[in-house]
């Protein structure tokens, strides 16, 4: 799931957008997205 997400971010060229989503996942499911970025 985060993986398509990022996947989607980074056609779109923006990796401060990646970044954040990471960070907002990582603060959700510690643990799991963590591994996922």
């Amino acid at each position: 799931m985060v993986l398509t997400l990022l996947l989607i971010i980074w056609r779109s060229g923006s990796r401060n957008l990646s970044i954040d989503i990471c960070l907002v996942s990582i603060n959700t499911h510690l643990r799991e997205d963590l591994y996922a970025c």
